[in-house]
């Protein structure tokens, strides 16, 4: 699985490389032209125009060059992404605790692999974990189901034996 993670990221980070390299490409082209249209231009607005315009494809060129320098980059070090992900593991609860509604949609995000569905009358329907958390729960051995349906007591009253 792991490997598989590593040759998609890969991949996108290719192709978002090559893509930032034809348009870096079509600006630097873009520019040549202008340049030639500057030399055969008469009128002084025109040529204000055309410089104008290569002015905006040389920033925009700048720009190009300084996101594909940062393409494939990790935005934080390995080590604490590593800690957060564990962190966040070990207790979801404590990012879903945060006043943040952001935090609580992460939360979200990160342990369910598509929305909660809602049946009127019948409650929540059972969710579809994400991977990691399906994995977790498999490697633990817990049994189906997380709560029980009336709340957090026991559905059937507990006999005294």
């Amino acid at each position: 699985m792991g490997i598989f993670v590593r040759h998609d990221c890969s991949y996108v980070g290719r192709t978002l490389a090559q893509t930032i390299r034809r348009s870096t490409t079509k600006c630097e082209t873009q520019i040549t032209q202008l340049l030639d249209r500057i030399m055969n231009a008469s009128s002084d607005s025109v040529v204000s125009a055309y410089e104008a315009r290569i002015t905006k494809l040389e920033k925009e060129k700048l720009a190009l060059t300084d996101k594909l320098s940062q393409t494939g980059k990790p935005k934080r070090p390995f080590g604490e992404m590593f800690e957060l992900t564990i962190s966040f593991l070990s207790n979801p609860c404590n990012l879903w605790k945060s006043e943040r509604y952001e935090d609580k949609q992460t939360v979200l995000k990160l342990v369910f692999s598509s929305p909660l569905k809602y049946k009127k009358n019948e409650g929540f329907r059972t969710p579809d974990f994400s991977s990691i958390f399906s994995l977790l729960q498999e490697i633990s051995g817990l049994k189906e189901g997380m709560a029980e349906r009336e709340g957090f007591e026991p559905s059937e009253p507990l006999r005294a034996h």
